[in-house]
């Protein structure tokens, strides 16, 4: 009798196994299908990197704002160093190395706020420039007062130049890479693609993929 019931629990689960095969790893008729590859966009409905293009406004108000803040920091650590008693070229240099540590940094970060795609690095490597103005020797039988007097003056000089230069080589940075962006879009190199998400109960998301070469 145990045989029996046996065989015939096994063979009611081999026809269940068997009604069910079919249905394991089928597709429900309901889900959507699966969403093609979409072709790649238009350059001009990319607005984050359009605006990365040239931007004259842009690099005003980085300009403005990034002197603002890197002056007063540049022109406080100076005065607080110097007594006007010595030689304040140690004082100088100091002010002018918080100038251009700050500058750059709050031309980046405005650049970024308003849209711009520029590199740190670029705007570090245009403040650099402003640093010409300490070039020049000074004569040899400058006085204390005439050596504290030039380098007032280049300090002047270097923190009027450092956010111009900056923000210029940020500018350019952007516009490289949107212009890098743009050949890439145009030339077919730009490709967009969706891959659905499935589980056991139908379509549970999706994943977006973008690749850019140039």
């Amino acid at each position: 009798m145990q045989a029996h019931t046996r065989y015939r629990i096994s063979s009611a689960i081999v026809i269940a196994m068997a009604v069910a095969a079919p249905r394991i790893g089928a597709a429900d008729p309901q889900d959507p299908p699966a969403a093609p590859g979409a072709p790649a966009p238009a350059p001009q409905r990319d607005d984050r990197m359009e605006r990365a293009r040239w931007s004259t406004g842009r690099l005003v108000v980085e300009i403005l704002g990034s002197a603002a803040v890197g002056s007063l920091a540049g022109y406080a650590t100076y005065h607080s160093l110097c007594d006007g008693r010595g030689d304040c070229m140690g004082s100088a240099l100091t002010g002018a190395a918080m100038n251009f540590a700050v500058t750059p940094l709050a031309t980046w970060g405005i650049g970024r706020l308003m849209g711009g795609q520029g590199s740190l690095g670029w705007s570090y490597l245009g403040a650099s420039v402003a640093f010409a103005a300490f070039s020049p020797p000074p004569p040899a039988n400058e006085s204390p007062g005439d050596a504290i007097a030039r380098i007032d003056t280049e300090f002047a000089i270097a923190s009027f130049l450092l956010p111009i230069t900056s923000a210029a080589f940020y500018e350019l940075s952007s516009h490289v890479a949107y212009t890098r962006w743009r050949t890439a879009a145009q030339s077919g190199n730009l490709a967009f693609g969706v891959v659905p998400l499935r589980d056991r109960g139908g379509l549970d998301g999706a994943i977006g993929r973008l690749a850019l070469r140039f």
